[in-house]
């Protein structure tokens, strides 16, 4: 069961040694918790989710913001894009200039097979004929919705950490206390827990979302394929 913002924060407040609850604002035990819960999202990459990009017939280009979350940018896909049709077709990812190269030569409009990103914009190409919904399967940052900052608000306090119950305790205990002491020089925690983070929690998580899976042989007999990460050729 997820732990809220509440939570959260009495527990950093008991993972700091020598210093009495009350010690910290809430405003600066939320910072350190979302730094912490960041970091260890961003470099394991342990909570997951699939989101889609719809497209329109004849709209080429898209913005992220509006289109799927103003959080969501394309390093957090992970493996390869695809329609949702019955064939699963594959959209490569590919260099903004070559999709712009293909507008400048030809106006060809069909199923999407190629997209590129820049900043907050998507393009596809060829042009839409239909609609098409983009399936990508991503890696996620801490939903921070309806957290205020320091808040104390109900519905703040209610909040729920997305990050999952096996890890929460050592990013909390580790990471958000060594964020939090980091901005007070001189207290004895804050360079061991960084190093507890950084070294031990972190590296452990690493990969624990992708798991190998088994092979079997191709019904072409050609290759084997299994459920994992890459298919071995």
């Amino acid at each position: 069961m997820a732990i809220t913002v509440e939570q959260a924060r009495q527990k950093l407040e008991n993972a700091v040694l020598h210093t009495e609850v009350g010690s910290f604002s809430y405003k600066k035990l939320d910072h350190a918790l979302i730094a912490a819960c960041n970091r260890f999202l961003r470099e394991t990459h342990v909570v997951r989710s699939s989101e889609t990009l719809a497209l329109s017939s004849g709209t080429e280009e898209y913005d992220l913001d509006t289109a799927i979350s103003a959080q969501f940018r394309p390093d957090q896909i992970l493996g390869v894009m695809y329609l949702a049709a019955d064939d699963y077709s594959p959209v490569q990812v590919v260099a903004w200039d070559v999709i712009r190269r293909e507008y400048d030569t030809s106006d060809a409009s069909g199923r999407p097979e190629m997209i590129a990103f820049n900043g907050d914009k998507a393009i596809v190409y060829p042009s839409p004929d239909t609609s098409y919904n983009v399936t990508m399967q991503t890696w996620d940052l801490l939903d921070q919705t309806n957290w205020t900052i320091g808040g104390m608000d109900a519905t703040t306090r209610a909040v729920e950490l997305n990050i999952p119950d096996r890890w929460v305790d050592d990013v909390i205990w580790f990471g958000a206390r060594a964020y939090l002491l980091l901005g007070a020089p001189g207290h004895p925690d804050a360079y061991a827990a960084m190093q507890e983070f950084l070294r031990n929690v972190i590296p452990l998580a690493k990969g624990e979302g992708t798991r190998h899976g088994a092979w079997w042989p191709s019904y072409k007999g050609t290759l084997e394929q299994g459920y994992g990460p890459r298919p071995r050729l």
